[in-house]
């Protein structure tokens, strides 16, 4: 319909559209597969022994919907959702150099990113080697406020000593920074068949531990080990595999950090399981237990405290 200048489309009225029965779907599918297989063209089973339903409906969900915050936190884990903690934007920027970074980046800062994501690509992509190259990167970006996650190639140590250097010149407290410097050596190994250097993997993890203590003592809100699941994906792994990669690299790196005096008792763990609770304790972590929903009996009395929601962990500790 056209008006002026505008086109504005026609209101569509759904009631010109009787709902179809699951039987009446069916027999249209298969006339369109013109003689294969119902069940072996449309169901597909996946590695993790799940099997995809080519159209579900409300009959399918056969447990109840719980609220927000509860167990199985199919909704989340915060009670008030976004409202209480709104999820951080943090869009990957694609840039070849320093200042084409910062430019993009300060761009989209003041059209809705909350969170700055520097990703490093030594081969092609960001690349940023020297302290001057920071500098211009994050140039006129408020550091104090915003949480900037890094993805570091092979040395976590250099580029965590460089953005610290950045952020002492702009002003900002250590303690008042946020988001982390994910090192993840496994993962950068997986992707690109070797570490830079040709060490072993035991020089990795001595940066890594170096930061892990440094972060503990001055910057608890900054994260210093990251897992990333994208190494394994791209390879073709199934989302079961995927996952399988990556716990076993978090214990390798939670092994190694504790065999370089990093204390379990400075680290947290939060579970509902039984079994999970007594592994937290086993390691030596402080634990706490979330309490289940009504109706499920778990017992939790391992835990160093029960919660009833992830908000209470501060008023715990």
């Amino acid at each position: 319909m056209q008006q002026g200048n505008k086109t504005t489309a026609p209101e569509i009225d759904f009631g010109e559209f009787a709902p179809a029965t699951y039987a009446e779907w069916r027999e249209a599918a298969v006339a369109a597969l013109k003689g294969a297989d119902f069940d072996k063209k449309l169901f597909t089973k996946l590695v993790e022994g799940i099997t995809l339903h080519p159209i579900y409906n409300k009959w399918d969900e056969h447990s109840p919907v719980m609220p927000a915050g509860q167990f199985p936190y199919r909704r989340g884990t915060r009670t008030l959702g976004y409202m209480e903690k709104p999820c951080e934007i943090a869009q990957s920027i694609p840039a070849s150099s320093p200042e084409d970074f910062n430019a993009k980046l300060l761009h989209d800062l003041d059209r809705g990113l909350t969170a700055v994501n520097v990703q490093l690509n030594c081969k092609c992509g960001l690349k940023l080697r020297k302290q001057a190259d920071w500098d211009a990167a994050l140039r006129g970006v408020r550091l104090d406020g915003l949480p900037v996650y890094v993805t570091p190639g092979s040395c976590g140590l250099g580029t965590l000593s460089m953005f610290l250097n950045t952020c002492k010149a702009a002003g900002v407290k250590t303690a008042d920074l946020k988001g982390g410097v994910l090192y993840d050596p496994v993962g950068k190994a997986v992707m690109k068949g070797s570490l830079c250097g040709g060490k072993g993997i035991c020089a990795y993890y001595d940066q890594m531990a170096v930061m892990t203590k440094w972060a503990v003592a001055n910057a608890p809100g900054f994260q210093t080990i990251g897992v990333s699941g994208l190494p394994y994906a791209d390879s073709g792994a199934s989302a079961f595999e995927e996952v399988g990669a990556m716990l076993s690299t978090a214990v390798a790196y939670l092994r190694a950090m504790e065999e370089l005096g990093v204390e379990p008792a400075e680290c947290l763990v939060i579970e509902d399981s039984p079994l999970g609770i007594e592994a937290g304790k086993r390691s030596g972590a402080r634990v706490l237990a979330l309490r289940p929903h009504e109706g499920v009996n778990l017992d939790q009395s391992q835990a160093d405290a029960v919660i009833d929601n992830l908000t209470d962990i501060l008023a715990a500790l």
